[in-house]
């Protein structure tokens, strides 16, 4: 049976259309933050999701138009509405192979502190309400910073990272591709943190974490490496 295709047309005057991937929390968050920011250049024309996910059932202020994987999504841009870090990066890597002429929106709310004079964010990266990022902080493509986490200054963030509501980056430390920040965590100044690392809830980093690890704790400790599965 031939894919049902959405074609999302712009009319004169009309914002482009921006469909979301991601059905679930984080992305009826998204939904919530872009339409609390302002931003009129683009409208969100629904959710979809990769394979087959099932969505959650919670009511959205947009349609969903099922699999990405099954259907014909021709839209002008796409936002990632997904908080794993790894299949941020990953589906990222996906739509830009699939739909090299679509775009990637940036997203900087403006309850955030964000000087874009002073720092540089990448493609399809979302910086939330209350997120502080000071001077001279590079941001990768497709990043999630969320609700009130703050960065300091000469921070590097890599693709598809997430940095949980409340974090605190100190400044000078640098951050590989696809690592995840926990809640409340700490990352003190200086600190190398790999990449496809996993810094705990609450965890204080004092030491550099290396290439996918996971460490919990005060201070934070190794509890498993994604090298050997051991912990």
């Amino acid at each position: 049976m031939r894919p049902e295709c959405f074609k999302f047309c712009r009319r004169g005057g009309m914002p482009r259309s921006l469909v979301v991937i991601g059905a679930g929390g984080f992305a009826r968050e998204y939904q919530a933050h872009w339409a609390s920011s302002g931003r009129s250049d683009y409208a969100i024309a629904g959710f979809v999701v990769t394979g087959r996910t099932a969505p959650d059932n919670a009511n959205r202020a947009a349609p969903f138009l099922g699999s990405i994987d099954e259907q014909q999504i021709a839209a002008d841009a796409f936002a990632i509405g997904i908080g794993n870090a790894q299949i941020r990066a990953r589906v990222g890597g996906d739509l830009r192979t699939r739909f090299p002429a679509a775009a990637f929106p940036s997203l900087i709310h403006p309850r955030a502190q964000f000087d874009e004079s002073r720092n540089r964010l990448g493609v399809g990266s979302v910086i939330c309400p209350g997120a502080i990022a000071t001077t001279n902080v590079l941001i990768g493509d497709f990043v999630l910073v969320n609700l009130s986490a703050t960065i300091g200054h000469d921070v590097t963030v890599g693709d598809g990272c997430v940095i949980n509501p409340a974090a605190n980056i100190s400044g000078a430390v640098s951050i590989g591709s696809e690592t995840l920040v926990g809640v409340g965590a700490v990352i003190l100044e200086g600190r190398r943190v790999g990449s496809r690392c996993v810094i705990g809830a609450g965890a204080v980093v004092t030491a550099d974490v290396p290439d996918g690890v996971t460490v919990v704790g005060v201070p934070a400790r190794p509890i498993r490496s994604v090298a050997n599965g051991s912990g």
